[in-house]
């Protein structure tokens, strides 16, 4: 997960996709705490098995592991087979949840507008359709276990009714026929470790596939190993017809476009015209037709390091940690003075008592604009070569923002701003 570009994950089926990466961590570390103990003794029971049954001949351990064969192969297939289900299921109960979720939430939009008729059939369609999925999987679950027991049961009564006879016959004692009974029992319970290990490890495999198209579904794209990018004290970045195609009838064109080292560029417009949609391609973030060069070099084989391009997005979280943990975000070599002269720069000190308060605590509670203010001193203070800004600006007033802005032209002198807004 965190090999993906996640910023966005907060906003986006939160409860619910945590709810899978629990389940995901929660197999992950119940097969490692219980692998050596669990199946080091399924291991010396196998060898009990094997020991006990070659005790009344060689023919009837081989015919009774080889019917386990059997067994556990079609024990296997039937798992394998259930992932298609799996993977329905939890398609579904994530898309039911988000549903539920944003209607719940809406409630006075629903009763405003007269929804009421609307919102309950689609909640019931949503329901309905998990409870479906829910039931084939449970019907699959129980198929599954009724043609294994059967099967189970078979070699079973097979294998004690032939110790019977040897035990009248007088071949082998009457504890034999416990040693059976036991042995079988220990059987049991390895089929059902085994198969319910593979089962487990078949949801998680689905869980996982489904966190990562829900990435892939928000336009996230897995970090590639790419060459970093090389800005120079001479760099310069070239669009040249680029054409980002978001359907057959809408699509952002940049015919050309050149941004030199240290210049200042505003992209002005309405929302939906593709402003943001240039930073994207920017960040490599967005697939693209066309060419982008970066000092000569084309972008898709290259990234900007962390260190070499900051993105100050006003949708970006601000997690409940500590003012100054959010603001310097583990760089520790960041002093507290040179936090608070950004903090300072950005007009922010004056609703902060301390850098040790924790964001979004009943004692430092936020307006938009104070959010967002804190936003770009987290940005300036990275002092990287690009600063890329997204509609900066969000909620704070015409005269702090001239301010401000001010401020941001002395600290960036030197570095490339390319700033996105629909205000002029």
């Amino acid at each position: 997960m965190l090999d993906l570009n996640n910023r966005n994950f907060i906003n986006f089926s939160k409860e619910k996709l945590l709810e899978i990466y629990s389940n995901l961590e929660s197999h992950v570390k119940g097969f490692f705490e219980e692998w050596f103990w669990g199946t080091s003794r399924k291991l010396f029971e196998v060898a009990m098995v094997v020991f006990v049954l070659g005790g009344q001949g060689l023919w009837v351990l081989g015919t009774v592991v080889g019917l386990f064969g059997i067994f556990l192969v079609q024990s296997f297939y039937l798992s394998g087979r259930i992932s298609v289900i799996a993977k329905r299921l939890t398609e579904v109960s994530l898309g039911t949840g988000t549903t539920i979720a944003s209607l719940v939430l809406n409630l006075n939009i629903v009763q405003r507008l007269g929804l009421k008729g609307f919102f309950e059939r689609k909640f019931k369609e949503s329901v309905g359709e998990h409870w479906r999925v829910f039931e084939e999987f449970r019907e699959y679950h129980s198929f599954r276990w009724l043609l294994q027991l059967n099967i189970f049961n078979l070699i079973y009564i097979s294998t004690i009714s032939y110790t019977l006879i040897q035990v009248r016959r007088g071949e082998v004692p009457i504890g034999q026929l416990v040693l059976v009974k036991s042995t079988f029992d220990s059987i049991l319970g390895i089929v059902i470790y085994l198969t319910e290990k593979r089962v487990a490890w078949i949801q998680q495999r689905e869980d996982f596939a489904i966190l990562r198209k829900e990435f892939k579904n928000l336009g996230w794209r897995e970090r590639e190993s790419k060459e970093p990018a090389e800005w120079g004290k001479e760099g310069s970045i070239n669009f040249s017809d680029v054409v980002v195609q978001f359907s057959e009838s809408v699509q952002i064109r940049v015919p050309t476009l050149k941004i030199q080292r240290g210049d200042k560029i505003g992209i002005i417009g309405e929302s939906g015209m593709g402003k943001t949609t240039i930073l994207n391609v920017l960040l490599n973030s967005v697939d693209y037709s066309g060419s982008v060069q970066v000092s000569g070099k084309e972008l898709k084989g290259l990234s900007f390091s962390p260190k070499q391009c900051t993105h100050i997005n006003s949708s970006d979280p601000l997690y409940k940690i500590s003012l100054r943990e959010n603001l310097v975000l583990g760089a520790s070599h960041i002093s507290d003075e040179k936090v608070k002269r950004v903090l300072e720069g950005v007009r922010a000190m004056s609703f902060i008592s301390s850098l040790d308060v924790v964001v979004g605590s009943s004692e430092f509670n936020l307006s938009t604009g104070q959010e967002q203010r804190i936003r770009l001193a987290r940005g300036l203070l990275q002092e990287t070569d690009i600063v890329l800004m997204d509609e900066p600006f969000n909620g704070i007033d015409g005269e702090t923002k001239v301010e401000i802005m001010d401020f941001i032209k002395r600290v960036t002198k030197d570095k490339t701003v390319i700033l996105v807004t629909h205000n002029k």
